[in-house]
């Protein structure tokens, strides 16, 4: 889903701009199935970690620790396959000074976009969840009204940005985490009817807005219509999250099916796909090779697109399990070594700081205010 939306939104061609309205219509569908599989990846994350209602640092920081050496790795292999590769094949983009720096620091540099905002979510992830469980159900579910009213009708109903709300970003996985706990914690976890009626919902919403402003837009000649077709299928917009919330709930019930040690051994290498073809350099070869435009020329073009995202997956998949064989046997021999490691140095200097001992020694108990 994501390769087919990044196969559209990075391409060298505006599918927008096509002759043909169906196949336009087609690159359009392509393109929403991006940000509803971005909702879905994180619902997977989200669903289970509002389990842990107790506190947990350092799980979660193990977590960024484990992310960040898979970052880590592929950023410094793809920067030096970029190099190689440039190096003999001219036409290959080449290594910026900017992206060679980013490469050492891959998520502070901000490489990939849901990495950031995931390590940034899982910094802040057990106190937002210590929180949600010590105000109880009823202002948590005042807190999920709240944000149903000025996030999912105000910003996810209209095409534009309001509010300040940033859908490419921890505020909106933040957002998205307190309806999941809410849903999971409190028994509301729709059943299979209900989750196929959302998915159908938001699904035919966004394929009626594609079709609906491609033809205003021929009719009317007005460009504006075009931010209709997309409009909606932005991040946090509120028919991608009732899709995304309906596939994933049609998942969830049928969990008790889906038990294959070969699909589950594909899934564990999904984030390397989006690593792999998402790296700057990478993005803008294949935006290039497939260029939309010279596709179109064959009525096989659609066709042709949807054997490009499968085989794209496939390679990526393929590089990863070599990544993981060699994970296996260096890196993950003794799982948790380093990190508990640098966890354990970093807490202790923390806590003998004389700063530390300063700024925590009056926060130890609540306040006489807060007892009150």
């Amino acid at each position: 889903m994501i390769i087919a939306h990044h196969h559209v939104i990075h391409n060298v061609t505006d599918v927008c701009s096509l002759s043909s309205p169906v196949v336009s219509d087609f690159y359009l569908c392509l393109q929403v199935l991006g940000k509803i599989g971005v909702v879905i990846f994180f619902l997977i994350s989200a669903w289970y970690l509002c389990d842990e209602k107790m506190t947990n640092i350092k799980k979660n920081y193990l977590r960024i620790f484990t992310l960040e050496k898979q970052l880590f790795f592929y950023s410094i292999a793809l920067s030096s396959g970029t190099l190689l590769i440039h190096h003999f094949v001219k036409s290959f983009p080449s290594l910026s000074t900017s992206l060679a720096i980013k490469s050492v620091i891959p998520v502070w540099g901000e490489i990939w976009w849901y990495c950031t905002a995931y390590v940034a979510f899982l910094l802040f992830c057990p106190f937002v969840t210590r929180s949600l469980v010590m105000i109880g159900q009823r202002l948590h579910f005042y807190l999920v009204l709240l944000l149903t009213v000025t996030w999912g009708v105000i910003y996810g109903l209209t095409p534009l940005t309001y509010l300040g709300v940033l859908g490419d970003s921890f505020v909106f996985f933040i957002i998205l985490y307190s309806f999941v706990a809410y849903i999971k914690w409190y028994g509301l976890v729709p059943n299979e009817r209900q989750s196929w009626i959302l998915a159908i919902f938001g699904c035919s919403v966004l394929i009626a807005c594609i079709i609906c402003g491609g033809i205003l837009k021929k009719v009317t000649g007005i460009g504006l219509f075009e931010k209709i077709q997309v409009g909606f299928a932005g991040s946090g917009k509120l028919p991608v999250i009732l899709a995304a919330l309906g596939i994933f709930f049609i998942a969830i019930n049928k969990k008790h099916l889906w038990h294959n040690k070969i699909v589950n051994s594909i899934a564990a290498s999904t984030l390397a796909v989006y690593l792999i073809h998402e790296y700057p350099t990478i993005r803008m070869f294949l935006a290039c090779q497939f260029d939309i435009g010279k596709l179109t020329v064959s009525s096989w073009a659609p066709l042709v697109s949807i054997g490009i995202v499968l085989g794209i997956f496939v390679v990526c998949t393929a590089i990863d399990y070599v990544r993981r064989f060699l994970f296996k046997f260096v890196l993950d021999r003794h799982p948790g070594k380093y990190a508990n490691k640098i966890w354990s140095f970093t807490t202790q200097m923390v806590a003998s700081s004389r700063v530390w001992m300063k700024l925590t020694k009056d926060i130890d108990e609540p306040s006489q205010e807060l007892r009150a």
